[in-house]
């Protein structure tokens, strides 16, 4: 994958309440100003929207509630992600991955970035277990790295089926 100066970088993230990625996804955008980036939450506002919108940062939801998301909200998303002309899509937590990935790949983006920020998967919620094992069933196909927290997280999620390789 290219280096990233001066690139649009559009972040995909499930919301943007108070939570520790969405914090490194703040420090992370605000930080740099080499690249132009750009953040989308599957989900409607929270804590952090208003941060990085005073930051100059562009901010959007496309508008997704918890459990009760179809086909019409994936395409919005697509179509988000499409007009923002991203040279490289950073997605941010599972539901983002595996949403926010396929949307990118749809709208054509081949750079896209999947995030794992932790390594406890035993606790997730039932939900959040199946979009692991479909994630890791694209994890060859979708993403074009994975970048993982810790060497624990990558190992974690490796055992279930992430492709090593990315």
């Amino acid at each position: 994958m290219a280096e990233l100066s001066g690139k649009r970088v559009t972040h995909v993230i499930t919301g943007l309440g108070d939570g520790g990625a969405e914090a490194a996804l703040v420090r992370l955008v605000l930080a740099d100003s080499a690249n132009r980036h750009s953040v989308i939450s599957l989900m409607e506002g929270g804590k952090y929207a208003p941060v990085l919108q005073q930051g100059g940062i562009d901010v959007a939801s496309a508008g997704m509630r918890r459990g009760r998301s179809g086909l019409r909200d994936f395409l919005r998303l697509r179509a988000m992600i499409r007009a923002s002309r991203p040279d490289v899509v950073q997605t941010w937590m599972y539901h983002a991955d595996l949403l926010g990935g396929l949307a990118a790949r749809m709208a054509g983006v081949r750079a896209v970035v999947w995030g794992i920020r932790h390594a406890e998967v035993e606790d997730a919620a039932r939900g959040t277990r199946a979009v692991l094992r479909a994630s890791a069933g694209l994890s060859r196909r979708v993403p074009a790295r994975i970048v993982a927290c810790a060497q624990r997280a990558r190992d974690v999620h490796v055992r279930a089926g992430y492709d090593a390789g990315r």
